[in-house]
């Protein structure tokens, strides 16, 4: 009812509306941005993490490493037991698991160097090396047995040995036996480079990946163990419910990412902390300039108000078009300003939801500012005696 008689309140002064809404503007594109773009960066900080791993999560029974010899360390998976069985873990169509080892080895490049070897089912070499294979081709199971294998082309390892694509390096592979790897049984083999890998540049690995399948069989392995398993969600929606579900039907332990890389986490917790503040910061700047401009306009059209309220206009009615007004130099501003964010952001987000997710909260805040900024110029143009003003004038 009151949307016209507001628009056409706000028509009267056009150059203050216009610097108030810039104002909005401003704020929102800071505040929709900074929101977007700390979601953006801690996903693109964990993807290259989810890579390597395989997975959103990993079921293992124990992870850690262990200092075997001074300087030397030696990955160990379980407090009573190395490996882990794949057939605890239930298929879900909602989910793969993926059997991963990671096998302590003995390079023999120029010199000993202990290092390790990756073995990941070819399921998830395709998935998750295809797009950060930088050269090369991925690694597969050979007729005659030969081990292929992929390098990290920023890795120390590659650089130090200046490795190339075609190389071949050897290795010594311990076997494993009642759970415990054994170098005195182990058997030198030949790895040979078909591809490198890059993470994105921003983390390496020395660990060269080759076939889950080719490595379990020269380490000894029984095909029912994996060092580890990776659980790769297939719709990100049912992320934290197929983790519960499996951590409540498995007798081992399941890691996130988030605990996997608590560290990172904290890290990320702490800028996320420090980005509420800076928005909570251009929030309450925005509701001054607004809350400004709303007191300047009542205390300029007294005599309208007054005028109004002695022909029988209720409080309640007042309230309405104080609010309305509000609300559309909010809009004004706000919706231009998250339209705009939305073509900035888009450029560093992939998938539509996490925009949306920021433009859903971006709303909300913009309710939440013109209902707060509007309520005390409505309680000063409320409390207008319409005879004192009418009596001046």
């Amino acid at each position: 009812m009151w949307i016209k008689f507001a628009m056409e309140n706000l028509k009267k002064n056009p150059k203050r509306i216009a610097l108030t809404s810039a104002g909005v503007f401003i704020a929102v594109v800071l505040m929709t941005s900074s929101y977007a773009v700390i979601y953006s960066i801690e996903e693109q900080a964990l993807e290259p993490w989810r890579d390597i791993i395989g997975g959103d999560a990993i079921i293992t029974g124990g992870f850690s490493i262990a200092e075997t010899e001074e300087g030397k360390y030696e990955p160990i998976y379980g407090v009573e037991e190395k490996f882990i069985s794949i057939s605890n873990t239930e298929d879900n169509s909602k989910a793969s698991f993926d059997p991963f080892l990671l096998i302590p080895v003995i390079f023999f490049q120029e010199e000993e160097n202990q290092g390790s070897i990756t073995g990941r089912p070819q399921s998830s070499v395709e998935h998750f090396l295809t797009n950060n294979l930088v050269e090369g081709r991925l690694p597969s199971v050979t007729e005659n047995k030969e081990l292929e294998g992929v390098a990290d082309i920023t890795s120390s390892f590659v650089k130090n040995h200046q490795i190339k694509v075609g190389d071949s390096i050897k290795v010594l592979i311990p076997k494993v036996i009642d759970g415990r790897f054994s170098y005195k049984k182990g058997e030198i083999h030949t790895i040979k480079i078909v591809g490198m890998i890059s993470w994105g540049g921003i983390i390496s690995s020395d660990s060269i990946v080759v076939p889950y399948s080719h490595l379990a069989e020269i380490c000894d392995l029984e095909k029912d163990k994996a060092s580890y398993i990776a659980i790769y969600v297939k719709h990100p929606e049912y992320r934290n419910e197929i983790i519960e579900e499996v951590r409540k039907n498995t007798k081992y332990n399941v890691l996130t990412m988030d605990q996997l890389f608590s560290q990172m986490s904290k890290d990320f917790q702490e800028l996320r902390t420090f980005i509420i503040k800076v928005l909570i910061s251009l929030f309450l700047i925005s509701s001054l300039i607004i809350l400004n401009t709303m007191l300047i306009s009542v205390d300029e059209r007294k005599r309208e108000f007054a005028i109004l309220r002695s022909i029988g206009m209720q409080s309640k009615d007042v309230l309405e078009i104080i609010l309305t007004e509000t609300f559309l130099i909010t809009c004004i501003g706000a919706v231009v300003g998250v339209f705009t964010s939305w073509i900035f952001v888009s450029e560093f987000i992939s998938g539509i939801w996490p925009i949306l997710k920021t433009i859903f909260f971006m709303i909300i805040i913009i309710v939440i500012m013109a209902l707060i900024t509007g309520l005390y110029p409505a309680y000063r143009a409320i409390k207008i005696h319409p005879m004192e003003v009418l009596k001046n004038e």
